[in-house]
């Protein structure tokens, strides 16, 4: 008799989860990406190979480029054999949570890899969706919001959980929320800090700054334990230093607060699709990785107004194993030609929502493939409603329309004139939310040139964020950065020579500098930088 897993496909692990005797259980410890892809270490940076996996780009295993769809089979290989292994068993059948922005390329390449792998059934859940089926069932319907952190983007589900069934009443998902933000925002910090006692030039290398980001994530994680972190930091790019720093806990939470109001903002939303208010709801269920630092939890139980539950690190892969062995257990019965088992309870059908049926489909697909210009020039063609948000996936609908008679009334103009207006805004803020959300990925792309030491195109990057989000203030805060290290660098190149030479150095810097004052006028180390110039040049005079 074969066995049936769940698998979590995290952003940097996989967890494993099986049904055994009715109880649902965990597999091992997570397994790294890297390790399930054969590498031999982590490559970074962080989630480099599921970004690869959702994306077209290949990735460099063992001495040679392989594409997506191989990778996915190579990683759901590993965990076919890892199950395997632990349930001395055979394995034919697995459900896979992803997140619910997953595309349906993605969707179709794990369904297409599972089945190169050996598995004979493979079906994907939405993670949230699996989270709320790892819990018990209730005596009574209840209605359950379920808030998944994890280190890429937030995940929300709005769910009535019966005996026997789960129905998704709303969901949706924020980028600006993750637990990968909150490791930039603080190694922002670090950075700027660091500029008062290290030279710009050496703090703007790439080995620096990926010290930097991986210092970031060890101060995020202690901050979970203590209520301050001291950083010291002795080498950067090879070059000795000596920097001592303390990162408090409520420094880190005032970084992060306008970014966790995303999410609440998020979760407010959801509610009000579906005519309830935060004190209607029965639970609330904290899961993935971010959600076990006490400022998480805080917020959420300020917001709830109650303490919500945790539902533990591997709850997304006991989901998905419930789910696994609903699938699994008719093929084996038919097989064996014994009657059906009754499975676990939580293994009843999933009633999903769609979050992406909106007015303009085509733009909401086109925006979940980060094709953003063709969103933006599908906006601009004007739909009629038929389908609603959070409808439910399985359904009919029509719309019957009467061709206006010679007498219409002015209550008549005045709806439709109405109803326009509403679709004007709800265009304009359309067009607000996609060129936000374009820019915080032209900016991760240009925080990447950064990391990989081309400014140039990284300043370029920051630009073009600025100008399609002018509000935000991350965006000036990079620019200005890029052109203080561009300057530093210059200074340091000046005082290598004498006479005119140091002198065209020194004004190229002072020119960078200038520029980033423009960005942050308010910079201290800036400002000191261009004074120290300026007396400079009035000595030569």
């Amino acid at each position: 008799m074969s066995a049936s897993i769940g698998i979590d496909f995290g952003s940097t692990c996989l967890r494993l989860a099986t049904v055994r005797d009715g109880k649902p259980q965990t597999l091992g410890e997570p397994i790294p990406l890297w390790q399930a892809a054969g590498l031999a270490h982590d490559p970074g940076p962080e989630q480099v190979i599921k970004q690869r996996l959702y994306g077209d780009q290949p990735i460099a295993l063992a001495g040679r480029m392989v594409p997506a769809e191989e990778l996915a089979f190579i990683l759901l290989g590993y965990c076919r054999r890892a199950a395997s292994t632990a349930l001395n068993d055979s394995v034919d059948a697995c459900v896979i949570t992803v997140d619910s922005q997953t595309g349906s390329l993605t969707r179709n390449r794990l369904r297409e890899a599972a089945k190169t792998a050996g598995f004979s059934a493979a079906r994907l859940v939405n993670e949230t969706a699996a989270v709320a089926l790892s819990q018990s069932d209730p005596a009574e319907p209840l209605t359950v919001l379920i808030f998944s952190l994890g280190a890429d983007s937030l995940d929300v589900l709005v769910a009535e959980r019966a005996p026997g069934s789960l129905t998704a009443l709303a969901n949706g998902s924020c980028n600006l929320l993750s637990g990968q933000q909150f490791t930039a925002q603080l190694g922002r910090h670090i950075h700027e800090q660091l500029r008062q006692q290290v030279d710009g030039s050496l703090l703007s290398q790439p080995r620096s700054l990926a010290a930097i980001t991986a210092e970031a994530e060890r101060v995020k994680l202690e901050l979970s334990r203590e209520t301050e972190v001291e950083v010291h930091i002795q080498e950067l790019s090879g070059m000795p230093v000596d920097v001592q720093l303390t990162v408090t806990r409520e420094a880190f939470e005032e970084l992060v607060e306008r970014y966790f109001q995303e999410g609440l903002d998020l979760c407010n939303q959801l509610l009000a699709e579906v005519r309830l208010a935060p004190a209607d709801l029965g639970e609330v269920w904290l899961a993935g990785g971010s959600t076990s630092l006490p400022f998480v939890q805080r917020r959420m139980t300020e917001w709830y107004g109650r303490q919500p539950r945790l539902a533990g690190e591997f709850a997304a892969a006991l989901g998905a194993a419930i789910q696994a062995q609903a699938l699994s257990t008719p093929q084996q019965a038919a097989a064996e030609e014994k009657p059906v088992p009754q499975p676990v309870a939580a293994a009843a059908p999933v009633v999903d929502a769609n979050p992406l049926v909106e007015n303009w489909t085509e733009s909401a697909r086109l925006e979940q493939e980060q094709d953003f210009n063709g969103a933006l020039a599908r906006l601009g063609q004007i739909n009629q409603m038929v389908v609603k948000r959070q409808a439910r996936i399985r359904f009919q609908q029509a719309q019957a329309y009467e061709a206006a008679g010679d007498r219409v009334s002015a209550l008549t103009f005045y709806r439709l004139a109405n109803r326009l207006d509403r679709a004007n805004q709800e265009y304009e803020a359309a067009i607000t939310r996609l060129e936000r959300l374009e820019a915080r990925h032209i900016f991760a792309e240009g925080y990447r040139l950064e990391q990989a030491g081309e400014l140039a195109k990284s300043l370029e990057a920051y630009k073009r964020a600025r100008q399609l989000d002018p509000e935000s203030t991350d965006y000036p805060q990079a620019c200005a950065r890029i052109l203080a290290a561009a300057g530093e660098r210059l200074v340091e190149r000046g005082r290598q020579f004498t006479g005119s030479k140091a002198t065209i150095y020194f004004r190229d810097a002072l020119k960078y500098f200038r520029e980033a004052l423009n960005f942050t006028p308010g910079d201290p180390v800036i400002h000191h930088r261009i004074r120290q110039l300026e007396d400079f040049f009035r000595k030569r005079r």
